[in-house]
């Protein structure tokens, strides 16, 4: 365990610096600015809000939580076991690219310069997030915030750069979506695992047609 500030910790792993590539992925968001779903700051600020409470994000955010709690009580058998169940909720071949490489480009940097300990090496990226969280003594309520604002500013980065967006617009977009997260991470700590799920289904699509998306910038 470092002995340093805990929010240190979590400023050092949300950096861009932090070698796992989330800059590189934009969960379908090129796609649904190619096809013009999105394609003002009106809808980007609604995109990020629904995937927050409707899509993946929710799901992803519900298993961090339990992956937490576990990794607390040094149950990594357990949390293997989750995994598998994560990786079975990602609903498209670039989604499960996107959560499971972060997840093990995290464990690879996390076990070389932090020497955390994880169940496998090939953990979804909400299980590895929280693994490093527990056994660095970060509370549950900071590493959930930590983990929805990180997710929500790479998309939002990638969104102001593909409309195009001023930085102004894009700050004005950050202050609604961190009342988003405000209000919803104390909803997510009060789920259990049977409500994981959800209904982003244009989302979900545009993922699957950002695979064969002509000319692309973004991973996913």
């Amino acid at each position: 365990m470092k002995h340093f500030h805990n929010i240190l910790k979590l400023l050092t792993w949300n950096n861009q610096s932090y070698p796992i590539g989330s800059y590189s992925f934009s969960s379908g968001l090129e796609y649904a600015v190619e096809i013009n779903i999105v394609n003002s700051s009106k809808d980007l600020k609604y995109w990020l809000k629904d995937l927050l409470v409707f899509g993946n994000l929710q799901s992803d955010a519900i298993l961090l939580v339990h992956a937490w709690k576990l990794k607390v009580e040094n149950k990594d058998n357990v949390i293997a076991s989750l995994n598998n169940f994560a990786a079975s909720l990602t609903q498209s071949k670039e989604k499960h690219i996107e959560s499971l490489e972060q997840g093990k480009s995290f464990i690879k940097i996390s076990k070389d310069t932090w020497d955390h300990k994880f169940p496998n090496d090939s953990l979804m990226f909400p299980l590895a997030y929280a693994c490093s969280a527990a056994q660095e003594g970060i509370s549950l309520n900071n590493t959930l915030l930590s983990f929805l604002h990180s997710n929500l500013c790479n998309l939002l980065a990638a969104g102001i750069k593909l409309i195009p967006l001023g930085q102004t617009e894009g700050q004005k977009i950050q202050l609604h979506l961190n009342e988003y997260i405000e209000k919803e991470y104390r909803n997510i700590l009060k789920r259990d695992l049977s409500l994981v799920g959800n209904c982003g289904w244009v989302n979900d699509i545009v993922c699957m047609k950002h695979e064969n998306q002509f000319t692309r910038i973004f991973r996913t």
